[in-house]
């Protein structure tokens, strides 16, 4: 069987003071495309061919051989291949977001204002059953070697509105513990839409399935002085209320290396990464403002964390500023996840107030 190449899909063009040049997103290097040849061949592999009709229109083997060496063309099919189209199996693609999300692009599904409500419901319940019928949603992932079980929640679950209005962005902070039972509270009541959305599933009913009650949702705590509880990485499970042991120790350098060394984590209390299960999400939500609707949900969520927080009197702060692969490193999870965002809660400074 002849091998064939297609052209990258993270490979992009760039104008720029009259000079296009071509982005390689996998490696992060960019390349002046002085030789016009490589854009014929560039159109030529967005279909897959092989090397013997590159030849035959002209492509000679040194140029065919710089291509494949900068990565502007890939074996396919081939595992590297494959890790380049999950965004765009999915219609949706993390590089190109921004260009796609203006597009207003139609959604399958016929418009709310012309339709009735029953029929919208059945139609969705049976695209969602084509899903199904075609590959099996993806379980969420597990990466706790043990787990152990927080105490019963406390609290009323209601929102403190009062809260919203002592909200500060706190950096400093006392190296006096948490109560256990604030963190088994925080963490809770942030959770209770993960667990609806989790509970109508079991209905069997497959509309339930494009509910947003976080379907990508992966929870790292990080406790750094928690009563009861060793310094460590955890993963935690909002069905069970337990904390899965990942890795036990001091990890704050660690940390900070993951947040561009933003040095505001010391003192007591704990950090939270909120990470990405893309399989699960991209699964679900198979159309080209996916990426956008994920990060007002990754806020919709921080925003929860902090309510809950505050309401208990901790104070925190939050940052976007994540280095993927050394939080991947720290979490101990694989490229099917992404941490996204980082919060940091504890007691804080009165001064700090």
């Amino acid at each position: 069987m002849k091998k064939k190449f297609v052209t990258s899909p993270f490979f992009m063009l760039e104008a720029s003071d009259g000079t296009l040049t071509a982005i390689d997103l996998v490696r992060n290097v960019k390349y002046k495309l002085l030789d016009p040849r490589f854009f014929d061949i560039m159109h030529l592999c967005v279909n897959p061919v092989d090397e013997e009709c590159m030849v035959e229109r002209y492509f000679d083997q040194n140029l065919i051989d710089t291509a494949l060496d900068i990565g502007l063309l890939l074996e396919t099919p081939s595992k590297t291949y494959a890790e380049t189209k999950v965004w765009e199996n999915a219609y949706w693609s993390r590089a190109a977001y921004l260009t796609f999300s203006q597009l207003n692009l139609a959604y399958i599904e016929p418009d709310a204002s012309n339709t009735a409500l029953s029929e919208l419901s059945e139609f969705r319940r049976n695209h969602m059953k084509s899903l199904q019928d075609d590959s099996a949603y993806p379980a969420r992932l597990w990466h706790g070697k043990e787990s152990v079980f927080l105490p019963k929640p406390t609290g009323t679950g209601r929102i403190d509105f009062d809260s919203l209005l002592r909200r500060r962005s706190h950096r400093t902070f006392l190296r006096k513990p948490v109560s256990l039972e604030v963190l088994s509270n925080v963490l809770h009541e942030s959770t209770q839409s993960y667990r609806d959305g989790e509970k109508s599933k079991e209905s069997g009913d497959t509309l339930f399935y494009l509910n947003s009650f976080y379907t990508w949702l992966n929870i790292y705590v990080l406790i750094q002085g928690v009563d009861g509880f060793s310094p460590g990485v955890y993963q935690y499970d909002p069905i069970s209320h337990t904390l899965g042991v990942i890795k036990l120790g001091d990890f704050n350098s660690e940390i900070k290396e993951c947040i561009a060394n933003q040095g505001w984590i010391e003192g007591g209390g704990f950090c939270i990464f909120i990470g990405v299960q893309w399989e699960r999400y991209s699964w679900v939500y198979r159309h080209s403002r996916a990426y956008i609707n994920l990060l007002v949900q990754i806020g919709e969520f921080g925003q929860e964390l902090l309510m809950h927080s505050y309401k208990y009197g901790l104070g925190g702060w939050m940052t976007p500023a994540v280095n993927e692969v050394k939080a991947a490193w720290l979490l101990g999870i694989g490229e099917e996840e992404d941490a996204m965002y980082f919060m940091k809660f504890g007691l804080y400074r009165k001064s700090d107030a």
